[in-house]
């Protein structure tokens, strides 16, 4: 069987999901859908690249990531659903909305995390990197900091996502939840001994910034590090917050799973899938600590969703189908 799994070249996750399939699926790739006898289409949103005789002629099998009801388009679902042979989705929230909406097949397969780019450091050693790589301003686009002291003694809570919407850069995304996770971040302060430092990643932050300053807390923000910097920013949390009201993913939780970085989450996506119970929390009104019994838990769930086997479950479907 000849498949053909292109990236929609947005320079975003879905792309990096697409690459990781054509890597380690035992499928052959063909070169074009018209070579193809199966598309498989991670990003749900470019199914009108495609002409109406690929879609009708071929079988056709789809992606679908985090649904927000409120954004939802009805009519474009209908329209795509005509051609859809069987979906694939990443969590259970996902699988109950479009269920109600189709009787196409429909798959829940995670997330999968690729332990090639990802590693364990020493998180002294790590926050010193972040701490050299804030004050190296050439080496990333864009670098902010108020921080202006040493991270070592530090609770570093870090965010790395986007969290306001594409018109402006100060309207709130709120699927992301970026208000929930400052205002976490105001209850954590009044719980813990340090003084807190966040550090941003990810695109259009600015809402989390202009707050985080009004509450005169420290932060460090790389709008677009590479990978091998971002593993170092993740082995330098003290803790991820996940304060968003939807997601597919995210892909942090199963970053900071393998790194055992600790990580607490509202109860979306993949949330209960990795996380601890104890972890998925009614957040900002809810706090923990992540114990060592919490990240065990979460590194052992994702290392059953590596990409080797996660993509070898979507093989399965690609066959059957």
């Amino acid at each position: 069987m000849k498949v053909f799994a292109y990236p929609p070249g947005e320079n975003w996750i879905v792309d990096r999901i697409t690459s990781e399939f054509n890597q380690n699926t035992k499928h052959e790739l063909a070169n074009t859908p018209n070579d193809a006898d199966t598309i498989m289409l991670f990003a749900p949103w470019c199914w009108d690249q495609y002409r109406p005789v690929w879609l009708t002629e071929k079988k056709f099998v789809m992606m679908l990531h985090h649904i927000v009801p409120h954004k939802f388009n009805h009519s474009e679902f209908i329209k795509r659903d005509y051609y859809v042979d069987h979906y694939i989705v990443p969590n259970e929230h996902t699988l109950k909305f479009i269920r109600k909406l189709t009787i196409k097949p429909i798959t829940q397969i995670c997330y999968w995390l690729n332990p090639e780019l990802w590693s364990q450091a020493n998180k002294t050693t790590a926050k010193a990197k972040v701490q050299f790589e804030c004050s190296n301003k050439s080496t990333f686009d864009k670098t902010y900091s108020l921080l202006g002291c040493s991270l070592a003694k530090k609770f570093v809570i870090g965010s790395f996502q986007r969290d306001t919407e594409g018109s402006d850069l100060k309207t709130p995304k709120l699927e992301k939840g970026p208000d929930i996770f400052v205002d976490t971040i105001l209850n954590i302060r009044n719980n813990i001994d340090k003084e807190i430092v966040v550090l941003l990643g990810g695109w259009r932050r600015q809402y989390v910034i202009d707050r985080l300053r009004e509450a005169n807390i420290k932060y460090i923000y790389f709008e677009q590090p590479p990978v091998g910097i971002l593993n170092i920013m993740y082995n330098a949390c003290d803790l991820y917050i996940v304060g968003s009201r939807f997601e597919g993913g995210p892909q942090a939780i199963l970053e900071c799973a393998y790194n055992n970085i600790p990580v607490i989450s509202t109860d979306v996506g993949i949330a209960r899938d990795i996380l601890h119970k104890d972890c998925v929390l009614d957040l900002p009104n809810e706090f923990i600590q992540p114990t060592e019994e919490h990240i065990t838990f979460a590194k052992q769930n994702v290392d059953k969703v590596l990409v080797s086997n996660q993509v070898t479950k979507i093989d399965e479907i690609l066959n059957n189908v």
